[in-house]
C-alpha cells in the first residue's frame, strides 16, 4: 500500500490487487461483526467492491489479449 496524497479530509491510497481483496474482506467482516448499517459503511463497502470488480475485469481482459496472440 502506498500513500499518494492526503489532506485533513481525505486520503488517496494505491493498493495492489491482493491488498484490495484484503481490504474488501476486512470491510465486509467488520460491517457484519459490528452490525454497521450506516450509509458511510455501505458506501465504503460498495466503493471497494466496485474497484475490485474493475481490477478483476481489467485482469481478465489482459489475459484474453495474451491468449489470443
Amino acid at each position: 500500500m502506498k500513500l499518494l496524497d492526503h489532506t485533513s479530509y481525505k486520503v488517496t491510497l494505491e493498493l495492489t490487487r491482493h491488498e484490495l481483496h484484503l481490504a474488501n474482506a476486512l470491510i465486509q467482516e467488520g460491517r457484519i461483526s459490528h452490525e454497521c448499517d450506516s450509509p458511510e459503511g455501505k458506501a465504503l463497502e460498495d466503493g471497494v467492491r466496485s474497484a475490485l470488480i474493475m481490477v478483476e475485469e481489467a485482469l481478465k481482459a489482459g489475459q484474453e489479449k495474451i491468449s489470443t496472440h
